[in-house]
């Protein structure tokens, strides 16, 4: 991944906060209304287009998923966290979300102010650094995902974010978690940390998604959402969207 020029300021640890929200409009959407109603949606406590996607929710929530598609679609550039957790099965083969390193790489990468901030989950040993980038290089949107705790901070460095929360009912969540095959404690350790993201989440969010449907569907209405916004010009050639 290319890198654009650093942003000031030493990294961030945060210990968890529940951020106020910051004035813009709170506009929740599943699926089914965002895609009918999304481009009438009322924008102006946004007063300059979104130069940075952020993408927050809880694990199994579908926030990969809906940023690969995007990705394949041309619309975001993605700005891959590094982490310390093996990855899993469907991740071997590369993703576009995460570099994977090992703790001492990633020291490595810490003492030298790579990151703009690092952090984890409550409960594991795991850990997870953004490195620092210009935004608004290039046609694509710059696209991060981030827990919660740290959108404030990260608002501080990028003002010009906009911050979506992708999220799915609760059974499927539970469901999803099960099926990755992780051991019994990082499972509990994501439940917990599931239950803060959304709460948090909620009260920091410009718009929510609730993933209920296929990836592509998802997609559409994050697509939609970004139009609205004034992050993307007008949709894709994967929409149907009447004049």
């Amino acid at each position: 991944m290319a890198h654009g020029a650093p942003v000031g300021g030493p990294p961030h640890r945060l210990r968890p906060t529940v951020a106020a929200p910051t004035g813009s409009p709170r506009v929740i959407w599943g699926i089914a209304p965002i895609a009918a109603g999304v481009l009438r949606a009322d924008t102006a406590g946004m007063p300059t287009p979104p130069s940075v996607l952020v993408i927050i929710g809880p694990s199994a929530g579908g926030k990969s998923s809906v940023l690969s598609e995007l990705d394949r679609r041309g619309l975001v550039r993605v700005r891959p966290t590094w982490c310390t957790r093996p990855p899993r099965p469907d991740e071997e083969a590369g993703t576009t979300n995460h570099v994977f390193v090992d703790d001492r790489e990633f020291d490595r990468l810490d003492r030298g102010g790579f990151f703009l901030c690092t952090g984890g989950i409550q409960g594991l040993h795991y850990r997870y650094g953004l490195p620092r980038f210009a935004d608004g290089c290039g046609t694509a949107l710059d696209t991060v995902i981030l827990r919660a705790d740290y959108v404030t901070m990260f608002r501080r460095h990028y003002p010009r974010a906009v911050v979506y929360l992708v999220t799915a009912p609760h059974h499927d969540l539970t469901r999803r978690l099960g099926r990755r095959d992780d051991p019994p404690h990082v499972v509990a350790a994501r439940v917990v940390a599931n239950r803060h993201e959304e709460t948090a989440g909620a009260a920091l969010a410009d718009r929510t998604f609730v993933n209920a449907g296929s990836v592509p569907e998802l997609a559409d209405a994050v697509e939609l959402g970004l139009v609205a916004d004034g992050a993307l010009d007008h949709p894709s050639h994967h929409l149907d969207v009447p004049a």
